[in-house]
């Protein structure tokens, strides 16, 4: 009993003497900050990424440091993508089909340091890193319509919610995955980086099938509906209506979106620690 109790008092003291040293060399473990940068996005209506099509993006985070090699950070962001046929005259502009959405993102990421970036609030360092993780968003594509937004979702375009077929889910999960390079002065990180989300859905842009019936789409959800999914009669007069089957968008092209940003972190230090200490 006695030789137990020693060697617990013995391990105790090595552990507290372990925990007193990993506070004072690496007490910067929490971060907290922001990104601010363009969202963009690749699919159906934007078959290479369109640099005009670019719009603000804005997050907030929080990053847990485990060590100089790898954090986890919990991260909430904004951003708008779009999209139009009229960036590609030559080939899709008679279709005539465009969509703007405001994407609303929470994930949780692993981000692996190249170079040990290290949690001392005296180490000046920079690194490049790679990250990937896990992630829910929402989304809602629409469209103006005699300068009127329209939700595109809700009408159906492509025959969801006819003959027995389910609309889209709104929130959707998405895999994050990027590169970056961060540097620190001890206390203030930041950073560029570059963000890509794989997502599951065909329908960041509410294109990804064939044409519905145009009468069918008329008759059971207006006219509105029925021009929306058949907008190329905007464009051009005395055209006959495309036949319902085909190709509107294609199928085997899952959406992606990206994020390019500027990010800026503020370590949380604890107090300095004193070498004395006492159980």
């Amino acid at each position: 009993m006695i030789q137990n109790s020693k060697t617990l008092f013995l391990t105790f003291c090595m552990l507290s003497t372990y925990v007193v040293q990993a506070q004072k060399y690496f007490p910067g473990r929490n971060e907290f900050g922001f990104c601010l940068g363009v969202s963009n996005y690749h699919g159906d209506l934007a078959r290479e990424i369109v640099p005009a099509e670019s719009k603000f993006m804005a997050a907030a985070f929080y990053q847990r440091h485990i060590n100089e090699w790898a954090s986890l950070r919990y991260q909430l962001s904004y951003g708008r993508i779009s999209g139009s046929d009229q960036n590609y005259p030559e080939v899709y502009a008679n279709r005539n089909l465009n969509f703007y959405s405001d994407i609303i993102e929470g994930a949780i990421t692993l981000e692996y340091n190249f170079l040990p970036f290290g949690l001392n609030p005296n180490l000046r360092w920079a690194t490049p890193y790679v990250f990937a993780g896990i992630g829910m968003f929402y989304f809602n594509p629409k469209t103006k319509y005699n300068n009127e937004p329209i939700e595109l979702r809700d009408l159906g375009t492509e025959g969801q919610g006819l003959n027995g077929t389910k609309k889209y889910n709104l929130f959707q999960p998405a895999i994050p995955l990027g590169i970056g390079i961060k540097f620190t002065n001890g206390k203030v990180t930041s950073g560029l980086e570059l963000g890509f989300r794989k997502t599951f859905t065909d329908y960041l842009d509410d294109v990804k099938g064939d044409y519905p019936d145009y009468n069918l789409m008329l008759n059971e959800r207006g006219e509105l509906a029925a021009t929306l999914s058949h907008r190329y009669l905007q464009n051009i007069s005395n055209i006959e209506i495309v036949e319902e089957g085909k190709m509107r968008g294609d199928p085997n092209l899952n959406d992606w979106y990206f994020f390019l940003n500027f990010r800026l972190g503020f370590r949380i230090f604890n107090p300095p620690c004193n070498d004395n200490f006492s159980f």
